[in-house]
């Protein structure tokens, strides 16, 4: 860490030996400032309004309807199914406006993923969890349910199913054919007496009006009425309650009773009309009326109702399962898209946090030690780490301002050093351990008689090798000091000579003093 800080320093020296990033520094605040409020380049995320979250809730609530519709079977096997299919079409265009706004959503986030925009990749990653972690056990539910229910639907109008059906339909038939046998039967009687009591009809009608009444009530009638052919009634008799209104019979009815059969009408209630021409009279017809068995009715309308709804239910067959595929799609659909607007705000708390550390972690790698990212997250852990993170920002640029202070004042102190180094007449140098020249005067280099360049590339000894034996007496607890005699030239120089080890370096000076001996 401290070698990285390094780095960044030497690299940031400018010509004038100023650090570029010292001076950034002076404006953390406003870095910190920018970073909190959108500095720290990361991905964009579109909420969802009000509207939007209603509309999907009534869509909800569309679908679950008419699922519920479809699957308790009223309203499917009726005109009403219509509204089932207006329903789901309108819901599936709402359910395709959702879909089209999350793989919007999801494709501008893949679009800010290539732009290398920070938590991008993160937060589609998250989303697709969500979605698949939702979406794949609804359409494993609807896609078992569609093929059982589909199965269901087969099976109800196959096999045993269709010989109950059958079965159902024979009784009611048989029923209604046993209640037109026994009227037949009944108003033949009741005629065959009636013509007997023919003479009765002229000479005494009110004894005639009783005997009808009598013949009506024995035979299980609650009504008789004597028609002429024209449709009037000559005569009638009615149970004091409970009797139906009289139906004029049709020319039909007429021309089937003039056959010498009898006429039998039985209508949706049960209700028995039978019709027969009485051959001791001079153009009158019986109609006589039986009112059926409660439980006899009860019975018959059940039967009919099944047999009815079965018929229609068979040739809706397809209807229905389309009813039942396109509501159960819905309902995926739904699931789907819940997951991923759940998964979009939900890794939001997520990968924003985590995007934001990253793009101020690459701000911090570029040299940017301000930066720092706020902590206003729901998140504990992750508060914690923002936390952690900026202490440690800026713990690195106190420390990089004590590097730098301490560079400054060491620079400083090299500088008043050189100085003094440079502006003494003796000849001062510093070697290594291998007695390689570390650093040197140009005093030195006029002293010996050579260029600077020279004394770095040959070394001291090779130089002046009368200088070894002063040299090499020296210990790192005690100097050592002499006189040499140089020729220099022309003339014979005499040095006064010092050695002695400054830490790890032995720094050697010497001076002429030919002059002060002789």
């Amino acid at each position: 860490m401290w070698q990285e800080c390094n780095v960044i320093t030497e690299n940031h020296i400018d010509s004038d030996g100023a650090l570029e990033p010292h001076i950034a520094m002076t404006s953390s605040i406003k870095d910190a400032t920018e970073a909190n409020s959108g500095g720290i380049q990361t991905f964009e995320v579109t909420k969802f309004s009000s509207i939007q979250i209603v509309a999907y809730v009534l869509s909800l609530i569309v679908t679950f309807i008419a699922l519920y519709l479809a699957v308790s079977g009223g309203d499917v096997i009726n005109p009403a199914s219509r509204w089932i299919f207006g329903l789901l079409f309108f819901n599936f265009a709402v359910i395709s406006y959702f879909a089209i706004g999350l793989v919007g959503q999801i494709s501008k986030l893949l679009k800010q993923g290539k732009e290398a925009k920070t938590g991008a990749r993160l937060h589609i990653y998250y989303v697709r969890l969500f979605i698949f972690a939702a979406a794949m056990p609804a359409i494993l539910i609807a896609v078992f349910s569609a093929f059982t229910i589909g199965r269901g639907v087969q099976t109800w109008l196959s096999g045993q199913v269709a010989s109950a059906i059958e079965a159902t339909s024979s009784f009611g038939k048989e029923t209604i054919q046993q209640t037109s046998d026994a009227a037949r039967v009944d108003i033949l009687a009741m005629a065959s007496d009636l013509n007997a009591a023919a003479a009765q009809y002229s000479s005494s009608p009110n004894i005639y009006r009783s005997y009808l009444t009598s013949q009506t009530g024995r035979r299980g009638f609650v009504a008789a009425y004597l028609y002429n052919s024209n449709g009037a009634i000559i005569e009638k008799v009615e149970r004091p309650t409970g009797a139906p209104a009289p139906l004029k019979p049709k020319p039909e009815d007429f021309a089937t009773a003039r056959a010498g059969d009898v006429y039998v009408n039985i209508d949706h209630d049960l209700i028995v009309r039978t019709l027969f021409k009485l051959n001791g009279y001079q153009d009158i017809y019986l109609q006589a009326v039986r009112l059926p068995k409660p439980e006899q009715l009860r019975l018959v309308q059940q039967a009919e109702q099944i047999v009815g709804a079965y018929r229609l239910l068979e040739t809706r067959q397809t209807q229905l399962q389309v009813v039942f595929a396109l509501a159960y799609l819905e309902t995926v659909l739904l699931v789907a898209i819940g997951a991923g607007w759940l998964g979009l705000a939900s890794a939001t708390n997520i990968s924003m946090p985590i995007a934001r550390l990253a793009s101020a972690a690459e701000r911090v790698r570029a040299g940017d030690l301000s930066v720092q990212v706020s902590p206003d997250y729901k998140l504990g852990e992750l508060t914690t780490l923002i936390l952690t993170f900026n202490r440690m920002t800026t713990d690195i640029q106190n420390q990089r301002d004590a590097i730098e202070k301490s560079r400054i004042q060491a620079e400083t102190r090299s500088a008043f050093i050189q100085a003094l180094f440079e502006g003494v007449s003796a000849g001062i140098i510093s070697l290594d351990a291998d007695h390689k020249i570390l650093a040197a005067n140009s005093a030195a280099a006029r002293l010996l008689d050579v260029s600077m360049p020279e004394l770095f590339a040959k070394g001291l000894f090779e130089i002046a090798p009368e200088f070894a034996p002063i040299i090499s007496d020296v210990t790192r607890n005690v100097g050592a000091q002499g006189h040499v005699e140089r020729l220099t030239g022309n003339r014979t120089l005499i040095f006064d000579i010092r050695a002695t080890y400054a830490g790890n370096d032995l720094v050697v000076t010497f001076d002429d003093i030919s002059s002060q001996i002789a």
